[in-house]
């Protein structure tokens, strides 16, 4: 049986890493595969990079929108109805309160880290106002659905023990690997020019959100003036207080937004790379950091253990004393570090989103 599902591709085209970047790979695989079903992608921007499959039974509507609340609670709620789809499957969190109930819904569910009081609220108006809408959809619609995807057994977990869901109706769907290309890297003579990089270094990936905890390296490195630290992933950097923080101590670099031939040229120059979350529902950088053969130290907390497994030494993310004695056991023992390398070839294989795809066709299909 042919069947109409929708897929919510809002953060694809807003924001193309992390949730993003899962709705764009397991799309691109799920086309790969299905040519049967018929697809309606809803948005509302033009998709101006071809991000999403240019196939036959793939169709994109671009809905008029005022904010994200208005698309997801109005317009697209009432143009599904209107295209009797059979399927909507909203990836990244959050989905309509209110709708049409021959409608079958699918929700991913990343994580609920808005939920967790360990993790404080943002500062940022825009942060929080977002935080609070994650809240009220996740309580409001994770029980409705009919089946809910998550990315790692412990968001599946941390999901079921909080709002005691039939472990049934969760289905695991974790991230993959396969976009990132690290046969294409820039040379690093052209790095160090480009962003003032110094020949060693240890490499993070930060962001403001509290949940990241990046401010506990820009305090370790702070104060370590001996060891550089390269930190990328912060949008507008000039409007950052991180930034603005720290930007004028000379062993930390603040690189820009960079795209992925200068990010794995950075990955793959680095003694290490440091993911010093305290909350996470996945962790992509942990598998990009993999594919560069690039040692990782990580936090013991949440999916972290789970995703790295044997390819990771793991700290206390509260504790700087415990960062930097993984530093020091990295620096110490090249031994510790030619086994990080050998298990990450390893635990790297484990994930795919050609097998995500599979798994969410098979759902579709059984619905």
């Amino acid at each position: 049986m042919i069947k109409k599902i929708g897929i919510d591709v809002y953060t694809a085209l807003h924001s193309p890493r992390g949730m993003g970047m899962y709705v764009i790979f397991f799309l691109k695989e799920l086309a790969d595969i299905d040519k049967k079903n018929q697809y309606i992608l809803y948005g509302d921007v033009e998709d101006i990079n071809k991000l999403l499959p240019q196939q036959e039974n793939f169709i994109y509507k671009k809905l008029n929108s005022k904010s994200l609340f208005y698309y997801e609670q109005i317009a697209l709620p009432k143009q599904v109805k209107k295209d009797k789809i059979d399927i909507l499957h909203s990836p990244a969190n959050t989905s309509p309160i209110f709708l049409n109930k021959k409608i079958k819904r699918i929700i991913t569910q990343h994580d609920i880290i808005f939920l967790k009081k360990e993790v404080p609220f943002p500062n940022n108006k825009k942060q929080l106002l977002g935080r609070i809408y994650y809240i009220l959809c996740t309580i409001a619609n994770l029980k409705k659905a009919d089946k809910i995807f998550t990315v790692s057994n412990f968001s599946k977990n941390d999901i079921i023990k909080t709002f005691h869901i039939n472990n049934n109706k969760l289905v695991l769907t974790p991230n993959g690997h396969e976009h990132f290309d690290t046969s294409k890297a820039t040379e690093f003579n052209i790095l160090k020019e480009k962003y003032n990089i110094p020949d060693s270094y240890y490499f993070t990936l930060g962001g403001e959100a509290p949940s990241k905890n990046t401010e506990i390296l820009l305090k370790l490195f702070s104060k370590n003036n001996k060891k550089s630290l390269v930190i990328a992933g912060i949008k507008h950097l000039e409007n950052s207080i991180l930034y603005n923080k720290y930007k004028d101590f000379k062993n930390i670099k603040f690189v820009p937004y960079i795209d992925q031939t200068d990010l794995v040229g950075i990955y793959k120059n680095a003694k290490a790379f440091i993911f010093p979350s305290i909350y996470e529902g996945f962790g992509i950088p942990l598998l990009e950091a993999m594919k560069c053969s690039t040692p990782i130290l990580c936090s013991n907390v949440t999916c972290l253990p789970e995703v790295a497994g044997k390819a990771a030494l793991y700290f206390d993310p509260k504790n700087i004393g415990s960062i930097l004695e993984k530093i020091h056991l990295l620096d110490e023992k090249p031994d510790i570090r030619l086994n990080l390398l050998k298990n990450a070839k390893t635990q790297a294989k484990k994930y795919s989103w050609k097998f995500t795809a599979l798994k969410i066709k098979e759902v579709y299909n059984i619905l």
